[in-house]
């Protein structure tokens, strides 16, 4: 997986730059990575679930970063009770979203999965300014899984949480490495959260 203005250098010269700036106006899927990643149970560090990078010369003013990144949350107790979960999103340790967020583990279904989605959206104002909204979705642990996957389409409404941020700190200068970490709350080491899927996209 790679940056799709990275190969325009099979290109003549001529022809590079007015390629590259046809290709800045559509969405292009610039990284991923598809490798499981695991936090706790019994850990209450900070660890990264996704890491992507995107090169210099896909950002511009009025660009758009697409970050989502999929994974479970699993209640490994054999009994109801709460985890907190805190994510954080960098840009090249320059934080965009740290929040908090409770999860319900439900042990009246047999203590499933439940899968989430972090879904964010970045775009840069300026070379300095950055707006920051997304979304987090958390399914709900009190109904029976899907018959395949994780997951339960419940009749009452599952965690939908929205946020929105700002920076005038940022550098649209150089590469950009987002980052999205994870960290259990300290009494809930019964917990357990796996990433599936990390994508990136800019438009």
């Amino acid at each position: 997986m790679g940056s799709p203005i990275s190969f325009l250098r099979t290109f003549p010269p001529a022809q590079q730059k007015e390629l590259a700036a046809a290709l800045k106006l559509c969405r292009r899927r610039i990284d991923q990575n598809l490798s499981a990643v695991a936090v706790g149970p019994s850990s209450t560090t900070a660890t990264e679930i996704a890491g992507l990078t995107v090169p210099a010369n896909e950002l511009g003013e009025g660009s758009v970063v697409h970050l989502r990144v999929t994974g479970t949350i699993t209640n490994n107790t054999g009994a109801s009770t709460n985890c907190t979960v805190r994510f954080l999103l960098e840009d090249n340790g320059l934080d965009l979203h740290d929040d908090i967020t409770l999860v319900v583990g439900d042990d009246s279904a047999g203590a499933e999965s439940q899968a989430f989605t972090y879904d964010a959206r970045i775009y840069w104002v300026s070379p300095t300014t950055v707006k920051v909204e997304g979304l987090l979705c958390i399914s709900k642990d009190d109904q029976t899984e899907a018959t395949v996957g994780t997951g339960a389409f419940t009749a009452t409404a599952e965690a939908v949480l929205p946020f929105v941020g700002s920076s005038s700190s940022a550098q649209i200068a150089g590469d950009h490495k987002y980052t999205l970490t994870a960290t259990l709350g300290l009494s809930d080491a019964a917990f357990s959260l796996s990433k599936a899927t990390a994508a990136i996209w800019v438009e």
